[in-house]
């Protein structure tokens, strides 16, 4: 019975992530996507730096991604991160960058270095 109720909150927990994909609008990188997987409030976060940053010409939000897998990596937000995310802290978000960009690989070491966490990137790893 306690088995079965670690489960029901472990299949209840997965159902609240919140995926998001978004690609640079510069269009020398139309071919890279980055998918963005995680709880509710960080994944709004995310979202809000990527569609102001200027990295790669900047972000827009995508309606899906396309290509293949070219990664995959886990971010913990940190205490010491941005200040709009410190409520976050302990919180994991999974990154997957997709297309066939020589750039995909290095995306995907760098994206979160400022999160301030632990970093787990399996560069070509594909698939989530």
């Amino acid at each position: 019975m306690a088995g079965l109720a670690v489960l029901l909150v472990a299949c209840g927990s997965a159902s609240t992530a919140t995926v998001r994909v978004f690609k640079p609008k510069n269009a020398h990188f139309s071919n890279l996507y980055l998918q963005v997987r995680g709880a509710p409030g960080v994944v709004a976060a995310v979202e809000h730096h990527l569609l102001k940053t200027r990295t790669l010409g900047g972000f827009m939000v995508a309606a899906k991604a396309q290509g293949q897998p070219a990664c995959t990596a886990t971010r913990e937000i940190g205490r010491g991160g941005p200040p709009s995310l410190q409520r976050y802290a302990g919180e994991k978000l999974r990154i997957t960058v997709y297309g066939d960009s020589r750039v995909a690989p290095r995306v995907c070491r760098n994206f979160g270095k400022g999160l301030s966490g632990p970093q787990n990137a399996k560069v070509g790893a594909g698939g989530p």
